[in-house]
């Protein structure tokens, strides 16, 4: 029986964020990327995954993605075979972060998505801009595709997230964990963390890459998946 990946995308992105990803193991996974952007709170975001998916499945998260993806493997352990976390975190919203948000919301309302997303956010995905011109542009369709809505019910979920951080010891799955070197986002501290926090996990840093390696350093990243899923299942 094919076993089933779950693919969770990070604020404001969809499947084109996973492209390289679900290209190397389509033939081998059922895979389902699945949206996040109809809920207000990271809890009701889990639930939806749980809703939405049968049985037991590899779990897969980016940035938000990842913050997701933790409350699921918590909420389920007994679905959810394997956790993979890239780029994220099991923190709370940092203050200052937390009131940008805000400014940001109000900023989309007045139908400024396109410019929050250039000016703002983009600009922090890639460490190479220069060799990610394509990258960039690609996030910034994903991000005004998915529309205003969306912005502004991931920007609440974001701000009033909860700390998982005392009870990432009950996640038991077999975990992968994958940084850039060079993530202005998201920590080294905040992956030690989770590294720290989940008996058994695997960190692994990926030099010259930011916060998206899905897309800026596509083969490590499968070439890191291909090992972990092989050695669950022992081969």
């Amino acid at each position: 029986m094919t076993q089933t990946i779950v693919l969770l995308p990070g604020m404001m992105c969809d499947q084109r964020l996973y492209a390289a990803f679900m290209d190397r193991f389509s033939d081998q996974f059922d895979i389902h990327c699945l949206d996040l952007v109809d809920q207000t709170t990271i809890p009701d975001m889990a639930q939806s995954v749980l809703d939405r998916i049968d049985g037991r499945f590899h779990l897969v998260g980016l940035s938000m993605g990842g913050i997701v993806a933790l409350p699921v493997a918590l909420q389920a352990p007994d679905r959810v075979a394997s956790l993979m976390l890239l780029d994220t975190n099991a923190r709370a919203d940092r203050p200052e972060v937390a009131a940008l948000r805000v400014a940001q919301i109000d900023a989309v309302k007045n139908r400024g998505l396109a410019d929050i997303l250039s000016q703002k956010m983009v600009p922090n995905y890639f460490h190479d801009r220069s060799a990610n011109a394509e990258n960039e542009r690609i996030c910034l369709d994903m991000g005004v595709d998915l529309g205003a809505r969306a912005f502004e019910n991931q920007s609440l979920a974001l701000k009033h997230r909860v700390a998982v951080t005392d009870r990432l010891g009950a996640i038991q799955c077999p975990t992968l964990i994958i940084m850039g070197e060079q993530d202005k986002l998201c920590s080294l501290h905040d992956h030690q963390t989770l590294a720290d926090g989940i008996a058994g996990s695997q960190l692994h840093i990926i030099p010259q890459c930011g916060h998206i390696p899905t897309m800026e350093t596509p083969d490590q990243v499968n070439d890191l998946a291909t090992t972990f899923y092989a050695q669950q299942s022992g081969t």
